[in-house]
């Protein structure tokens, strides 16, 4: 099999042949491909996969925590969106810091909205650094286009 090395300015391309030689060629001057169909010219949309008949909530922002001082609670704000083309409706958002769990539910978000949550804790999170996850949908009720990006982790260090 024969590999040729064609390299057209700062690009190469590789084209293979028939025996088991290996060479490189320079080219200079435009180079004839051969010819070219119309489908070839066309431009091609970029293939995005798009779910249009189901809800896709994940966590978009977890916001820094902050501390207040006058309640001695932190208060940790959650931004969920829902990217798919569908309302999402009824379902619960968990965020889990050790043993320590809040839910919040939520009624509905609309196609590509999205929803704030506040949670609070009655401890400061960072002791020495914060780390907790937010799961959106964390009882898995809404039948979604991805199971596999509700949740978030959320890591700072104090």
């Amino acid at each position: 099999m024969k590999l040729t090395t064609l390299v057209i300015g700062m690009s190469s391309l590789l084209v293979w042949g028939s025996s088991v030689q290996a060479e490189t060629r320079r080219i200079d001057q435009p180079f004839d491909f051969g010819p070219i169909s119309r489908e070839e010219l066309r431009p091609r949309r970029p293939v995005v996969p798009v779910c249009r008949n189901l809800p896709d909530l994940i966590v978009s922002t977890i916001v820094e925590p902050v501390w207040n001082a006058r309640s001695h609670q932190t208060t940790i704000a959650v931004v969920v969106k829902n990217k798919g083309q569908v309302v999402a409706e009824n379902f619960r958002v968990q965020l889990k810091d050790g043993a320590t769990i809040r839910t919040a539910f939520v009624t509905a978000v609309g196609p590509e909205s999205s929803h704030t949550i506040y949670f609070t804790l009655p401890y400061w999170v960072y002791n020495p650094e914060a780390d907790f996850k937010v799961h959106a949908d964390s009882t898995n009720r809404v039948r979604e286009c991805s199971e596999t990006n509700n949740v978030k982790e959320f890591f700072g260090l104090g």
